[in-house]
């Protein structure tokens, strides 16, 4: 799955992560009892990996090569960094980037509530995606439950030569603010619209 991922974004096509935490473990997906194929999925995460096999170990994609070669942050721009102990505002950076566009949003501007459950980060000691330009759209700091003191989340947009775009929300609350009643955001369903438009753009 992530082979097909990083295949997709060379090939051309764009990613977009609604949410945040993702590709945290190196999985893999075996037969269950009764044989059939592809039908449990494995993950040892703290525990030893009895039959690891040729793809590695099932733990965090940053440790399973040397030097973090692997890590999640290498595809994605950032990687999951806490669970909030509370929602926080999403701290608009870079407001003059076309994904802005049309929302009035400013720097340093929050949008309620939409740093939620958990978060990504960029983090300067991780790989970034070869070949990108990476624009880090909003930093915003949260107090993270496991008592870590002050964190940073970031939404963060990279894009490559070839104008393929990879997008990470970086916030569980980013779904809810598109269509959730309790939490209906314009501000974000525009900022989405910018992004899902660029994305069907013709390419030259």
């Amino acid at each position: 799955m992530r082979d097909c991922a990083e295949g997709a974004v060379a090939s051309g096509t764009h990613l977009a992560f609604l949410a945040s935490n993702n590709i945290y473990f190196h999985i893999r997906v075996e037969p269950s009892a009764d044989g059939r194929e592809g039908r449990v999925v494995t993950c040892y995460k703290e525990a030893p990996d009895p039959e690891p096999g040729a793809a590695g170990p099932t733990v965090r994609w940053r440790k399973l090569a040397k030097k973090r070669r692997k890590a999640e942050q290498g595809l994605l721009g950032v990687q999951y960094n806490g669970i909030l102990a509370e929602p926080a505002p999403l701290v608009v950076k870079e407001s003059d980037h076309w994904f802005w566009k049309g929302t009035g949003l400013r720097d340093g501007d929050g949008i309620p509530d939409l740093v939620g459950v958990e978060a990504d980060g960029f983090d300067p000691s991780m790989p970034r995606p070869a070949d990108s330009e990476q624009t880090l759209l909003a930093a915003s700091p949260y107090k993270d439950s496991w008592g870590r003191g002050r964190r940073e989340q970031n939404t963060s947009l990279c894009e490559n030569a070839e104008g393929t775009l990879v997008f990470v929300a970086g916030t569980f609350h980013w779904p809810l603010a598109l269509n959730e009643p309790d939490h209906l955001s314009p501000l974000v369903q525009r900022a989405t619209r910018n992004l899902v438009e660029k994305m069907l753009e013709p390419r030259r």
